[in-house]
């Protein structure tokens, strides 16, 4: 294989993370979990090993293949291309994950509009609704002070539901939220490496 890689993983039952991927990767060995994010247009990425798992975010790039093992996954974010350039290993297992995506634009920050939250209520009673609304002519955060380019408004509301009615009782203060202060709930479903180390 003609191919230069700057970052070589090897050894058996590892998990790294490699945060930014710039340059080409090599992972060998068997089950090891490999992770990071890609911020090149184009890097290789051998896989030679059995039970591997690699996966890589990020909102754009290509990853130029190469395999040689056994029982091998790869899972990339929607964005980013994967071209095949060798396999001959077998039972290969490529993926796009959308929670892999590192493009967060104002639509992923609102988790819920003020249409979703009102359409849930009820016919009776008092109720407390959240909800998001995007805030396209403001260049700061003012919850985290940031310079940030997608902001949103949080809101909270008291209402009160008869017959279907919805009268806004108290409207609480309106706070931002930005790519950089929002909460982001990581994967906390176990891969198919972490599943099988539980048993080993």
């Amino acid at each position: 294989m003609s191919v230069e890689f700057e970052t070589s993983v090897t050894g058996d039952r590892k998990s790294v993370d490699l945060g930014e991927i710039d340059g080409g990767v090599a992972v060998e060995g068997d089950r090891v979990s490999v992770s990071g994010t890609l911020v090149a247009d184009a890097v290789p990425l051998a896989i030679l090993g059995e039970s591997t798992s690699v996966t890589i975010g990020g909102d754009g790039g290509t990853v130029r293949l190469h395999h040689e093992g056994s029982r091998n996954s790869l899972t990339v974010a929607p964005e980013i291309e994967v071209e095949t350039v060798e396999d001959t290993g077998s039972r290969l297992s490529v993926s796009r994950d959308e929670r892999l995506s590192t493009d967060t634009g104002p639509s992923d920050l609102v988790r819920r509009t003020r249409a979703q939250a009102y359409g849930d209520l009820g016919w009776f009673g008092y109720a407390t609704v959240r909800y998001q609304s995007e805030a396209s002519d403001q260049e700061q955060c003012r919850y985290c002070g940031r310079e940030a380019d997608e902001i949103v408004h949080r809101h909270e509301e008291t209402v009160l539901c008869l017959f279907g009615a919805c009268l806004t009782v108290k409207r609480g203060g309106v706070s931002d939220e930005c790519e950089y202060c929002a909460v982001r709930l990581g994967d906390i479903e176990l891969s198919e490496e972490e599943r099988r180390r539980i048993y080993d």
